[in-house]
């Protein structure tokens, strides 16, 4: 767990950087970024999400409406995709499509852009503890 704290917290999985530092997001909403298919239609063609004028033609043509992604409250203990270890790695291996959630890439040695299967696990336990489950 101690050793997944540091990952957590670090610059290869900056986790903290959305979840917060305790897994509970302290970012103000206007942080929040939106999921892959607003920005497909937004901000890749330089509209504001939040421009309703500009986003009408694209609702219009049939277009979800724009919706911020908001990270997952880890402290709680609920995850998406399911809360048990398994299932936590492979979401952190495969990220979220569609959100602003990266996967994780394997490698087999440590190295600055990566992690290994041993540090992915150490951060699957830390987040556990977080949510409050034992190791």
């Amino acid at each position: 767990i101690q050793r997944g704290d540091a990952i957590f917290h670090g610059q290869i999985a900056n986790c903290s950087g959305c979840h917060g530092d305790q897994g509970n997001p302290d970012l103000v909403p206007e942080k929040y970024e939106y999921d892959e298919w607003t920005k497909e239609f937004t901000s890749r063609l330089s509209i504001t999400p939040t421009d309703r004028d500009a986003v009408r033609p694209f609702r219009k043509a049939g277009a979800l409406r724009p919706r911020q992604i908001y990270p997952r409250k880890l402290s709680l203990g609920v995850y998406r995709g399911g809360g048990d270890p398994e299932s936590l790695y492979r979401r952190l291996v495969s990220g979220i499509p569609g959100t602003p959630m990266p996967g994780v890439l394997l490698s087999d040695q440590p190295s600055p852009t990566g992690l290994t299967s041993d540090q992915l696990w150490d951060l699957v336990h830390y987040v556990r503890a977080l949510g409050g489950e034992e190791p």
